[in-house]
């Protein structure tokens, strides 16, 4: 990256560096070992009755997870294969369902992989109990167009012990701040290729880091699992978070492009092969096996230079 940025200076007119995507994952450790066992005694929940308690909470879950989207009347759809891209449908949604205002855009379930609780039974009295297991659960994803983060989505398995998950995109964070401080920006994608005030986007960039990731994100966390506090009251327990995926971008904004005599003397060296190097007026750099002396291109090259050049007024070529 600084080889390229050092060879194409004169191109480059700012630089933007930050957070790109962002995957955080909150679990309750409280509940690993033998915590489950405490949590279930508190809970007046006994050991015979888990699998009861265990589907119980899960409905309850589910249903807390789920009341926003109803409320709203925004589309709640069940996923049966995992190649679905849930991302793109998401999109899709939104632009079919247009939000009046930032908010919940749509929700969806699906059964996928698990870690959950589940009852070992074992003749070794260490090994008999409650474990945690490899099976499948239903998955409720959230996707948000948020006032702050832009477009984000959320992730709750719904059976114990409850894992959360938190995706979001440093350039679409930056996105809604651009926005709030009235600053002009063009992107392709993910990327930026205008900005009216790259300082201050650097400088935003560089605040995302100082965020208080806990308290954020336990306040997201909030939005697909409200039932949290309820059901740990008899043992308040807060969620371990880790920064699972996080992925660093490099935007270089290049200057406006120039006149359009030179794009068309680009086109016409790119169609021949005998050029030593190209006239600095152009704009060009050396060719990789250019020789040295006077800088020079071929005649026919030179010619649709000239021409090219006299058709637009602008200064003619040697």
């Amino acid at each position: 990256m600084e080889k390229f940025r050092a060879r194409q200076r004169a191109l480059v007119s700012s630089v933007l560096s930050g957070f790109d995507r962002l995957v955080f994952r909150g679990s309750l450790r409280a509940l690993r070992h033998r915590g489950i066992y405490g949590f279930l005694h508190r809970a007046g929940v006994r050991l015979m009755e888990f699998g009861k308690f265990a589907q119980e909470t899960t409905e309850r879950v589910k249903d807390a997870a789920l009341a926003e989207a109803h409320e709203r009347e925004r589309p709640v759809l069940y996923l049966e294969s995992p190649r679905t891209s849930k991302e793109d449908l998401a999109r899709a949604l939104l632009h079919q369902h247009p939000l009046a205002e930032p908010g919940l855009i749509c929700a969806f379930k699906a059964v996928e992989p698990c870690m959950r609780f589940e009852y070992h039974r074992s003749p070794k009295l260490e090994e008999r109990g409650l474990q945690l297991r490899a099976g499948k659960c239903l998955y409720i994803y959230k996707y948000y167009l948020d006032p702050d983060f832009g477009f984000m989505h959320l992730r709750l398995q719904t059976y114990l012990p409850f894992d959360v998950q938190v995706c979001l995109n440093g350039r679409e964070w930056l996105s809604r701040q651009l926005l709030r401080h009235g600053v002009g920006f063009e992107k392709a994608d993910n990327c930026f290729t205008r900005v009216d005030a790259p300082e201050l986007a650097q400088h935003l960039l560089d605040e995302q880091l100082r965020t208080a990731w806990p308290t954020t994100l336990d306040a997201l966390r909030q939005r697909i699992h409200p039932l949290h506090q309820d059901i740990f009251r008899a043992s308040p327990m807060h969620y371990w978070w880790v920064a699972y995926q996080t992925e660093w971008a490099t935007d270089l904004l290049f200057a406006p492009p120039p006149p359009r005599w030179a794009l068309s003397t680009r086109r016409w060296c790119a169609m021949h092969s005998t050029i030593s190097r190209v006239p600095t007026c152009s704009g060009f750099s050396a060719a990789p096996n250019a020789k040295p002396g006077r800088p020079r291109c071929s005649r026919a090259c030179a010619s649709a230079m000239r021409a090219c050049a006299s058709s637009t007024g602008s200064t003619a070529i040697p």
